[in-house]
């Protein structure tokens, strides 16, 4: 049985750092994957890249790094993301293409053997895999799964695309556990005070909420209306990009492994402030 499945975005990251441009595979559900198979979980990821140069990049650093998601590979572009990595909240620019691209097909019944599903905001934005991965949600927790829910959401890139936020507002009803940064809780809910992001999201549904806020730290409210609050460590910030991910990704680890919140945070915070010291998305810290 799986331990985390996590389906969605699979792109590449074309990185400016102190006037310097670097590509790194990435996507926030992909990143997660990654995480949490570091963190010890048996972990799969369902997404979809182009035939393409780029996806052959994705592919060769996969290999590499000796990680092996599931990817289909469709006839659109892959997508590309340009990001400024200089500062805590990189800021991003998407050629959005082939990861959108996820259908039935292709994902099949993995969610009846997953402890743990998970997706994005991103994955949610755009059809057919807004439709594909919502439908898996509600039959994974209607299985018994635990759903989360990454809601990375950008409200002006959302009005680019013509996405409406329906799709995630339901995931977010759904899941088990949601982590917002402040960004994403800004954009999303208008509202940037810690406690008042943990209250908002429980009363869109989420049954627990651990909230990133980069060097000050985590807090969460947990589904028995308790706070935790784990700070960061110290880190030289070289890029951090994925270092949210990171955090998630090795909380879920922990949580299928039975370990408690607070513990599974304090891993998280272990590995991100790892992550924020390298060049790169996906990071060996183990």
């Amino acid at each position: 049985m799986l331990d985390v499945l996590s389906i969605g975005e699979v792109l590449v990251d074309l990185k400016l750092i102190d006037g310097k441009i670097s590509m790194h595979t990435g996507g926030s559900c992909l990143n997660v994957s990654f995480y949490s198979q570091q963190a010890g979980a048996k972990s799969s990821f369902i997404g979809t890249i182009g035939d393409d140069f780029l996806g052959d990049n994705i592919k060769k650093e996969l290999k590499e790094l000796d990680f092996k998601p599931t990817l289909s590979v469709v006839d659109h572009n892959t997508t590309l993301v340009l990001i400024k990595a200089e500062s805590e909240t990189p800021i991003p620019i998407i050629y959005r293409g082939a990861d959108r691209f996820i259908t039935k097909g292709q994902l099949e019944e993995t969610w009846k053997d997953a402890r743990i599903v998970h997706t994005s905001a991103f994955a949610l934005s755009l059809s057919p895999a807004r439709e594909t991965i919502l439908e898996a949600l509600k039959s994974a927790k209607e299985n018994g799964a635990l759903i989360s829910v990454d809601p990375n959401y950008r409200r002006r890139i959302w009005e680019k695309w013509g996405a409406d936020e329906k799709a995630l507002l339901e995931a977010i009803s759904l899941a088990d556990l949601v982590k917002p940064s402040l960004d994403d809780a800004k954009e999303l809910l208008g509202i940037k005070d810690p406690i008042a992001v943990l209250r908002g999201f429980k009363k869109l549904g989420a049954k627990n909420v651990i909230l990133s806020m980069g060097s000050k730290g985590v807090i969460a409210l947990t589904e028995e209306g308790g706070y935790i609050r784990v700070p960061a460590e110290k880190a030289e910030l070289v890029d951090p990009t994925g270092a949210g991910d990171s955090l998630l990704g090795t909380v879920l680890a922990k949580l299928s492994q039975g370990h408690e919140m607070e513990e599974a945070i304090r891993s998280g915070v272990e590995v991100a402030s790892k992550v924020v010291r390298a060049e790169g998305t996906l990071v060996k810290v183990r």
